[in-house]
């Protein structure tokens, strides 16, 4: 005989005197909630123990195919994975579009970025940090007006949605940007010696930078945009040319976009 306060109907039991109740659907509930948790941590505790240096080259050769460029990672490709995931890359090259005369876009000594893992997949993308060293770019604008900055065939540009991105704080140590427009032979060589910003992930950033402007020495402090409103170019496309030659006499410029 059942002893008494205990149901043995399949469906309920009650558990001491207190009255706890643990339903079938309750059962589930936890159940179909624990599983996905101790997977992730099973996932994130492999890859805390992987050696993600092995993936280097598998990673360059998928990154390359995507952007149709060659892309190849020659020094350290480290990562530590969590929720708040950091990736540290060095001796980075980035091979120029096939019409370039010039066979290498970019070259960088060193690339760290720390990022939410799961705002990966859920959106938008959260990247606390961004830092680079060492950089040296070459942006090219071809005879048919086609940018060096565009990967993929020419029918694959500007297809798909543009990636939604919330940064909060960036640095850049050490960067030299190169421009040249073919058709218009008109050129532009900047150094940057520093640049930071931070800010909050959907505001408006502070920023201070440094360096030289063709011959020029600058220093620029302000206010700038969301890294998505630049990678959308709707930011880009309202910074005013004298916006440098007020910052290349050495001379403090505020900048609101």
């Amino acid at each position: 005989m059942p002893a008494k306060g205990c149901q043995l109907d399949g469906v309920a039991a009650v558990i001491g005197s207190g009255g706890i109740k643990v339903t079938r659907r309750n059962k589930l509930l936890i159940l179909f909630t624990a599983i996905p948790l101790l997977l992730l941590a099973v996932v994130l505790l492999y890859l805390n123990l992987t050696d993600f240096s092995e993936w280097r080259d598998t990673v360059s050769e998928i990154l390359s195919e995507s952007m149709g460029r060659e892309l190849r990672f020659e020094g350290i490709f480290e990562a530590d994975v969590g929720l708040t995931t950091r990736v540290e890359i060095c001796d980075i090259r980035l091979a120029n579009a096939d019409w370039s005369s010039n066979a290498t876009m970019a070259t960088i000594d060193r690339f760290a970025l720390e990022f939410d893992l799961l705002s990966v997949f859920s959106g938008p993308i959260r990247i606390h940090s961004l830092e680079l060293d060492g950089a040296d770019i070459l942006l090219e604008v071809s005879a048919d007006g086609l940018g060096n900055w565009e990967f993929g065939s020419e029918d694959e540009v500007g297809d798909g949605e543009p990636l939604d991105l919330r940064l909060g704080r960036s640095a850049v140590n050490h960067l030299q940007l190169r421009y040249h427009d073919a058709a218009s032979e008109d050129s532009l060589d900047i150094g940057l010696t520093r640049f930071e910003s931070a800010g909050d992930d959907s505001d408006m950033h502070e920023l201070s930078a440094n360096g030289l402007f063709e011959d020029l020495d600058f220093e620029i402090a302000g206010r700038l945009g969301t890294l998505s409103g630049f990678l959308n170019a709707s930011a880009i496309e309202t910074i005013s040319p004298d916006i440098w030659a007020r910052s290349s006499s050495k001379a403090r410029a505020g900048l609101r976009i």
